[in-house]
């Protein structure tokens, strides 16, 4: 990823960058009066600690494998990590140094586990406040059929006016009517309906979503470019498909996250 100077990672705030340093990549940070020290990665303030000793975590949505890294870089109190999608936190546990002149902080396997949710926060003596819950396996599972069940049916038709209006219709900013309503009814019936149904509007807001070129897209439709050369270039990215229909399912109806506007890749958490 590209650098990006102080203006560029503070863009749209009323920050002043001289109280802002550099610690690592596109990743800044600033003491308040009252005490309060953030730690911004890009445009997000990942990690607040507070002068209580509360630590607040925060991704905006954007749950990368850096941002994990620079919040267990910048702090030494939760240990976060991943399983198969999932982040999950504990509590560190501290050790004294043999000699008693200091201590240092390690993974606890014994630490309760739980799920990660942004906005969360840890304290040492109340442990964990606002963390999330562990995923559906029932709903994990129809997931990942559906969207290789979809991946196998393409080409689909275009998107059109008789798609799902939910998944169809969008506002000026390419926000569908489901995310602007918070809605996931129309997507859990799309999954669980027999025969399913694979809804082409649905398949190009995930492939949107996942920034997919042009020619990626239009093989994936009828009638745009037939011929043997995009009938390969969709064998080869029927299984990148997958993921990206999964992927797109998956912040909405595990998540519970909806895309904010399509112009950008952030999305709003409720």
């Amino acid at each position: 990823m590209a650098r990006m100077n102080k203006q560029q990672l503070l863009a749209g705030t009323d920050e002043n960058p001289k109280d802002w340093k550099f610690i690592e990549n596109n990743t800044l940070e600033c003491t308040r009066e009252d005490g309060t020290r953030i730690i911004r990665h890009f445009r997000t303030n990942i990690l607040t600690f507070n002068p209580d000793g509360t630590i607040v975590f925060n991704t905006d949505g954007f749950r990368k494998m850096t941002t994990k890294v620079r919040m267990n870089n910048h702090q030494d109190m939760v240990d976060i990590w991943q399983d198969k999608r999932v982040w999950y936190v504990r509590a560190q546990k501290r050790v004294e140094f043999s000699n008693g002149t200091g201590f240092f902080m390690t993974r606890d396997p014994d630490a309760e586990v739980f799920v990660y949710a942004d906005g969360m926060s840890y304290h040492p003596e109340h442990g964990f406040k606002g963390v999330g819950r562990k995923p559906d396996k029932r709903m994990l599972k129809a997931l990942r059929k559906y969207s290789k069940d979809f991946a196998a049916a393409l080409p689909v038709d275009m998107p059109s006016g008789g798609d799902c209006w939910y998944c169809a219709m969008t506002n000026a900013e390419g926000v569908t009517m489901g995310d602007q309503a918070n809605d996931t009814s129309h997507l859990v019936s799309h999954v669980f309906e027999k025969p399913p149904y694979y809804v082409p509007s649905l398949l190009m807001h995930a492939l949107t979503e996942a920034q997919r070129g042009y020619y990626i897209k239009a093989c994936a439709f009828k009638g745009e470019h037939p011929g043997a050369y995009m009938e390969s270039l969709l064998d080869s990215y029927r299984s990148q498909m997958a993921k990206d229909i999964y992927n797109y399912l998956y912040e909405r109806l595990i998540n519970k996250r909806f895309r904010a506007s399509e112009k950008t890749t952030g999305f709003a958490v409720y």
